[in-house]
Parts: C-alpha cells; sequence; structure tokens
C-alpha cells in the first residue's frame, strides 16, 4: 500500500552531509507489521528513487536525501517535501540496469554467484552500474562485476573489485 506524508528536508547536527526527511511514526509502524523493508519513494511528485527507511535511534526514523535527489527535486534544507512511500516488489529492491540483467541471463555463473550475496551488497553492485550515465560506460562496469564474481568465486571484497574497475575489462 502507497503511504504519502508530509516532511521537511533537515541534516543531522553531528554529521552535516545526512540530509533526510523523517518519516512518521504510524507510517514506520504500518510498514513494519507489513514486514516491508524496501521503497519506491518519490518527493513532491518528481523522480523515483529506491530507498529504505532508516533509524537514527532517538531521533527515530528517516529516508537519506542524496544532494543529487535534492538537487534534481530543487530542494534547499528546510523545505516541506510531500513524500509518497510504495513498496518495492523488485527482486532485488531496486530497478536492475539492463546491462546488469543481459549478464545475469547470459553467465550462469554470474547469476549464481550474484544471487549468493547478501541483498546489501546486490543492491551495492546494482547501484554501482545503475549511477552512471554512459550505456558504454554501465557495459564495462557490468562486464567488470562479473568477470569479478566468477574469477573470486563470489566472494566479494569491495577494495579488490575497485581495483578491477580501475583497470577495466
Amino acid at each position: 500500500m502507497v503511504k504519502t506524508f508530509q516532511s521537511k528536508l533537515e541534516v543531522f547536527e553531528e554529521r552535516l552531509y545526512a540530509q533526510h526527511v523523517k518519516v512518521p511514526d504510524d507510517v514506520v509502524a504500518y510498514y513494519k507489521r507489513e514486514g516491508i523493508k524496501r521503497f519506491i519513494a518519490q518527493l513532491n511528485d518528481g523522480i523515483q528513487f529506491p530507498c529504505a527507511i532508516l533509524s537514527a535511534g532517538e531521533h527515530g526514523k528517516y529516508l537519506i536525501i542524496s544532494k543529487d535527489l535534492k538537487k534534481k527535486n530543487m530542494l534547499t534544507l528546510g523545505d516541506q517535501v510531500k513524500v509518497r512511500l510504495e513498496p518495492d516488489d523488485s527482486k532485488y529492491g531496486m530497478p536492475l540496469p539492463i546491462e546488469l540483467e543481459e549478464l545475469l541471463v547470459q553467465e550462469p555463473e554470474f547469476e549464481l554467484y550474484f544471487d549468493k550475496l547478501t541483498p546489501g551488497k546486490q543492491r551495492a553492485l546494482i547501484f554501482q552500474v545503475a549511477k552512471l550515465k554512459s550505456e558504454k560506460k554501465r557495459v564495462e562496469k557490468s562486464i567488470v562485476i562479473s568477470q569479478y564474481l566468477i574469477e573470486y568465486k563470489g566472494n566479494l571484497d569491495f577494495r579488490v573489485l575497485n581495483e578491477a574497475f580501475k583497470r577495466g575489462i
């Protein structure tokens, strides 16, 4: 079920980079009861983005708003924001770039190792590909990820993978 609410774009005093919008307790409680953890969010009817509700301990629950999202939605700190949360029922909890999807279909060994990763690691790799604007770069990064997981039998070390990205295909 889709939930909408109003919130304010804020920043945590101790972490100035962490721009966020607070999620009301009733929305958090509803999704917790339903066992829903991943969402497609939308700010002020703007672009949609994958996310999760995070905890700030005594400060409540919130959604992180990246600098890029803030810019694309023309937001500034303190702005009131209409937030729309829709459960994300996709396999990986976020949209899968077509370039990565094609490799998963074409390379059964890659798919095997990718599917054995934790959901958070899967999303981190998907994000690495999805954030690129160039189709050519998305293809190249997808190939490096595929080759890396096959070579290392699914053992993911992000430092080593980053070195593989630098070397390229």
